[in-house]
């Protein structure tokens, strides 16, 4: 369904002389289309742990261990019947992907605010962090597809965003770098978990995930390749969530002044795990 209107139709103080000025409004949702990933390139995506040096460090290394809390081990939950399995292993990854899209919109608003009474352009970073946030968005409707959560799981979900959304904005405002140290462990925690489900997938326990087809909005979105599945779909959210690691790892040890130097993210990156990228061949847009 498609509203569209123009501007003359209901304003009677827009000059004649002015072309229409028109306004869409699309009820059906739209993202903006991912570069596409080479699926046999990013199977080398490193599961690396940062180790906590400064207080920073050890700020967001703990915050992470309250932030895991709500989450079932995943050993826990592989172990399970596979019907409460999977039941059990979607409510995870939904509830981690509602949260996840947070942190990126909070830190665009701050930072949109921030240009706006210091009249210093953040444009390339705010940029960056709304991409961050809508890609967590896609993460998490394109387990909606699959996965209905119960009632519960919803109020589950209401309870820790607000929550979540309180405590990362406070955090935001009182020191960036500390907030973007925060999401950076967590980017590191989320590549473990979508590790062991990829693992889970290669083995017995979830080996039949290789036969369901990718849902379609992971098709458009990631312009995966005709027979995609969701092993395909979890590759790449793992990569994505790879990305995001070394892009808040980044933020958080920017230096006053400096702007989005992505170039700088490769070396970032081939420097935290013995000359290797962290995104291994993986094409990107940033």
């Amino acid at each position: 369904m498609q509203l569209v209107k123009t501007l003359r139709s209901f304003s009677r103080y827009v000059p004649k002389d002015l072309p229409p000025y028109t306004i869409v409004t699309d009820l059906r949702p739209k993202y903006t289309a991912r570069a596409a990933y080479n699926l046999k390139d990013i199977e080398n995506v490193l599961d690396v742990k940062t180790k906590p040096k400064t207080f920073l460090d050890y700020f967001g290394y703990l915050s992470v261990r309250l932030f895991v809390l709500p989450f079932e081990d995943l050993k826990k939950t592989f172990s399970r019947p596979r019907e409460e399995m999977e039941r059990n292993l979607f409510r995870r990854l939904v509830l981690f992907e509602s949260l996840a899209g947070t942190p990126g919109m909070v830190a665009a608003n701050f930072l949109h605010f921030r240009s706006m009474r210091k009249q210093f352009n953040y444009s390339e970073r705010i940029n960056t962090l709304l991409e961050e946030a809508e890609n967590e968005k896609v993460h998490l409707f394109t387990f909606l597809s699959i996965y209905e959560p119960s009632l519960k799981n919803r109020i589950e979900a209401h309870v820790y965003h607000y929550l979540y959304r309180i405590y990362f904005s406070c955090l935001y405002r009182l020191s960036q770098k500390a907030a973007h140290k925060v999401i950076g462990y967590i980017e590191e925690e989320a590549v473990h978990s979508y590790t062991k489900v990829l693992h889970a997938i290669d083995s017995e326990v979830l080996t039949h995930w290789k036969k369901v087809p990718a849902p379609q909005i992971a098709r458009e979105y990631w312009k995966l390749p005709e027979g995609a599945n969701m092993r395909d779909v979890i590759l790449v959210i793992r990569a994505d969530e790879a990305f995001h690691r070394e892009t808040n790892h980044y933020f958080s040890d920017l230096k006053k002044g400096e702007g989005n130097q992505f170039e700088k993210l490769a070396k970032l990156g081939a420097s935290r795990a013995d000359g290797e990228s962290p995104v291994s061949g993986a094409k990107h847009q940033a």
